[in-house]
């Protein structure tokens, strides 16, 4: 089982492993997870394998994309005055009536959402 804390964690260090033009996401997938498992287990007393780390993102970047295109579709169709709580809780309540399921990666989808579009290399 993965906390809130350990998903977040795993965003950053995904995002620091792609974002970083000496790594990047231009290697081999095993080169490039042993890269995010080695900054992962750096930051966390429970160490994880490569396949658990990898599958977790897997698992997680379907959910966050799927987010991010809720939520970009209702920001560009939102009403003048809504402020970000509105538009979070419109955004939470579609992915749960769509995905029949709560969207569970918000640290994680706020880590990454400024970064170049999610794949799970």
């Amino acid at each position: 089982m993965w906390s809130d804390e350990e998903s977040r964690i795993l965003a950053e260090c995904w995002m620091r492993a792609t974002l970083n033009p000496d790594i990047g996401n231009s290697q081999s997938h095993s080169s490039f997870w042993g890269t995010v498992r080695q900054d992962y287990n750096s930051k966390v007393r429970e160490q994880r394998r490569m396949d658990q780390i990898s599958d977790k993102w897997t698992k997680m970047a379907n959910d966050i994309m799927l987010f991010v295109a809720l939520y970009e579709r209702l920001v560009n169709h939102w009403l003048s005055g809504a402020n970000d709580n509105d538009i979070m809780v419109s955004v939470k309540k579609a992915f749960r009536e769509q995905q029949k399921k709560v969207f569970v990666y918000e640290d994680a989808w706020r880590v990454v959402r400024e970064c170049p579009p999610i794949s799970s290399v």
